[in-house]
Formats: structure tokens, sequence, C-alpha cells
């Protein structure tokens, strides 16, 4: 039986899954209208398997009509050559749910950046619904690590019109164009 026909969710109602082969771990799932996920991962198919062949799952927890938690963390990791100009992360809209987040930046390659062990960290809003506006907004990062050799990232959220359908997106771009791919670790931990 999937955790969507046990209930009848709404979005950002959530559910606290274990997995039996290890039940002193649980995933916060949420449901964004469409599917449960967490970390943007889906909520596998079954939560209950019947022959033991497969991880079994099962429903712990199911908390109706309520926001997330604070302080749950979300990683996305991606691979992009970041350049001076803005571009799309690839982390939009229904990646996150609508909440104030700690962001940080991290794992990028010095071969690709000159930037060595550096981390950035800011404060941003997201919202996980449909935008009708344009609007850029920055977000200010505070770097520090081994050694930026003059090198620097930056994020924004960038809104779309209601028709493009794009809703809001994260971009990033740097001070000094990378010289190629590196994966870009982004950690989001909700606040409120």
């Amino acid at each position: 039986s999937e955790l969507s026909s046990i209930t009848s969710p709404v979005e950002n109602d959530m559910a606290l899954v274990k997995a039996s082969t290890n039940v002193s771990e649980s995933t916060l799932y949420h449901y964004n209208g469409t599917e449960w996920v967490s970390n943007g991962n889906p909520l596998p198919n079954r939560l209950y398997q019947v022959d033991g062949t497969a991880e079994t799952y099962y429903y712990d927890t199911y908390q109706h009509n309520v926001s997330l938690s604070p302080f749950e963390k979300y990683t996305i990791s991606k691979t992009l050559t970041v350049t001076t100009d803005w571009q799309d992360t690839g982390i939009a809209y229904n990646n996150l749910p609508t909440g104030s987040y700690m962001v940080s930046v991290s794992g990028i390659t010095s071969a690709a950046s000159n930037l060595w062990s550096e981390t950035s960290t800011g404060i941003m809003s997201w919202y996980a619904d449909g935008t009708n506006s344009t609007n850029a907004d920055e977000i200010t990062l505070h770097m520090t690590g081994h050694a930026s050799n003059s090198n620097g990232i930056y994020l924004r959220t960038i809104r779309s019109g209601r028709t493009a359908g794009t809703n809001l997106r994260l971009q990033i771009k740097s001070k000094v164009n990378f010289t190629e791919s590196s994966p870009v670790n982004f950690t989001f931990l909700r606040l409120i």
C-alpha cells in the first residue's frame, strides 16, 4: 500500500517514514501536491513488502495540514560550469517547500574555479508556488575557506511571469569563469 493511498494528503502535509532495515533512521517526507518527496527524492513506491525480498518501509507518523518542522535539511548536488553571467542551477520552485532557509554552497573543485575548500553561506526566502513577476533578488553570501584566489560565488532567486510556468528558480554566477564543469553542492537548512 502506498503512503498517498493510506491518507488523503494535501500540499505540505508531512510523513515520517522509517526503513525497517535500519529503524534508527527516519526520513521526513512532504507532499508537494503530486508525490511524497524528501530532498527531491520520491518515496519508494511500496511501503510494505510482503515477500521480504526488498527493503521494507513502514508508515510511522503522519501530520495533517502542518508546515514542515524547522531545521529540515535538503542537499541538492549539481554539476555546473559557472560563468560571470547568471544561469539557472536547475533548482526550481518545487524542489523546496515555501520557507526561509540558510543556504550553503560547497564542493566546488579548485581545478574548475581556483576556489580552494571554499564555502559560501547566506539566508534566503523560498516560494514553492506560481509567480507572476520577473523580479530577481540577490542572496547575500559570506565566503570562507582555504583560498578564494579572487574568485567568488553569487546566488539569486528569479521569478517568471504566470504564463511562463517556470516560477521561482535559483541562479548562480561567479566572479571569474570556471574553466570546466564542477560539482556544486547546495545545502538548505529550513529556519522558519
